[in-house]
């Protein structure tokens, strides 16, 4: 009974030994292509005795949830490298830890979580398909609002995982601007259609601008040109101008037929004067006919006496 039990101490403290004895030191992460990296690490065996045999290597990127860690290959810990290719997020930041076993299963002394990014570049093209539509505001004809849509950038060209992106709005001409000239936006990764309220002005024109953004940085801009609009009064305010419009030309054709109806009394007055006129001269004349007739008549009367 002695035996066994001095047996059993012996082992315990031995693997408490072995346990205590190996250290991994030194976790790398080496960036070796735009979706691959190299992990490196350094064994520290105090009493010179190797007894870790093996290791897990799990690995997480920035675009995976928190708890999400995926498992390599056991490794030999004495190799002292691992390449871990074909990483599902290329051009990001990759974080490795590494875990190590005794022969009995006992973890050993291992470090911490390491991180690194692998080879990387901003997207190399632009947002496609930029388009604008801008609608002049009901109640004040000197704003307008503007709806952007866009396609994001071709897959073979992201060189990663787009994480936003960016639309500045600027005057083109920047003399003498104000607020209304200027505005930028930060818009997240799922965004492809983007509403700016009334504020821009219907008499400037605006380059928009919008890149999208990865790790490393962002792409070249896609531009958009939004012309200035030349509005149009309401249908309420257009009314009225008719109306308006309306009340002045019956005014101006009153005062026209008032004019016309003047004359025209003033013209038959005048006709009915040279109508009493003429009347008048014309029984003057027979009057003036009628004792002439008379006088001829007496004449004949005085002749023919002398005759007899």
């Amino acid at each position: 009974m002695d035996k066994a039990f001095l047996s059993g101490m012996l082992v315990v403290l031995c693997l408490i030994h072995i346990t205590q004895a190996t250290r991994i030191t030194s976790l790398h992460v080496i960036a070796d292509s735009s979706s691959s990296v190299v992990v490196t690490w350094e064994k520290i065996d105090t009493d010179k005795v190797n007894t870790a045999i093996y290791a897990n290597i799990s690995y997480r990127q920035e675009y995976d949830d928190d708890q999400m860690w995926t498992s390599v290959d056991r490794v030999n810990i004495n190799e002292g490298y691992k390449v871990i290719n074909d990483l599902k997020y290329p051009y990001g930041l990759t974080c490795v830890r590494l875990t190590a076993y005794d022969v009995t299963g006992g973890l050993l002394d291992s470090p911490g979580q390491t991180c690194n990014r692998t080879f990387g570049e901003a997207p190399s093209s632009s947002p496609q398909g930029f388009t604008a539509y801008c609608k002049v505001l009901p109640n004040d004809h000197t704003l307008r609002e503007a709806t952007f849509r866009w396609q994001p950038v071709p897959v073979d060209c992201q060189n990663g995982v787009i994480t936003g992106y960016q639309l500045t709005l600027r005057s083109k001409v920047t003399h003498n601007c104000n607020d209304e000239c200027y505005a930028s936006f930060i818009l997240d990764s799922n965004t492809t259609r983007f509403h700016v309220p009334g504020g821009l002005s219907t008499r400037i024109t605006y380059i928009a601008s919008l890149v999208a953004n990865n790790s490393y940085g962002e792409s070249p801009p896609t531009l958009y040109q939004l012309q200035p609009i030349h509005t149009k009064p309401s249908s309420d305010r257009m009314n009225t101008l008719v109306f308006l419009a309306l009340v002045i030309l019956g005014i101006l054709m009153g005062a026209w037929w008032a004019k016309q109806d003047q004359t025209s009394g003033q013209n038959r007055r005048n006709n009915t004067d040279l109508y009493k006129d003429s009347s008048a001269f014309r029984v003057n004349r027979t009057r003036r006919t009628g004792v002439v007739k008379n006088s001829h008549v007496n004449n004949n009367n005085n002749n023919n006496i002398v005759r007899v």
